[in-house]
């Protein structure tokens, strides 16, 4: 797990296709990011395979479109359904509560990969 996070709601999840062309860039917030980890850890499910987004990183270490496998640590990025990130989302900062309000939004069972950074 990183310091910082970004939300990547699959916009497509489909058998042979799946991406996320959102980025939700998390407030650092410490007590909510423990328990997203935790939601990871007993919920999350590596992406698929050619799961692809613009948090790629290409050989030269800049970050672009391109399949995304793992975060710039090294680990699986995960995912995990939205409903379960909103049952343990609080939060006292504004740009985490409209994070909460778009994550309410989307269609249920939506899958939300999880990018520590």
């Amino acid at each position: 797990m990183g310091v910082d996070l970004y939300l990547l709601p699959f916009d497509c999840d489909d058998p042979d296709l799946s991406f996320s062309h959102t980025i939700l860039d998390c407030e650092r917030e410490r007590a909510l990011f423990g328990l997203i980890s935790i939601i990871s850890i007993e919920n999350g499910i590596k992406v698929p395979d050619g799961f692809t987004g613009f948090l790629s990183r290409k050989s030269n270490g800049e970050s672009g479109y391109g399949e995304i496998k793992e975060d710039p640590y090294g680990d699986p990025v995960k995912y995990v359904d939205a409903d379960k990130l909103i049952e343990i989302w609080k939060s006292e900062y504004d740009k985490n509560k409209a994070i909460l309000s778009y994550l309410k939004c989307l269609p249920n069972n939506t899958k939300v990969a999880l990018f520590w950074h």
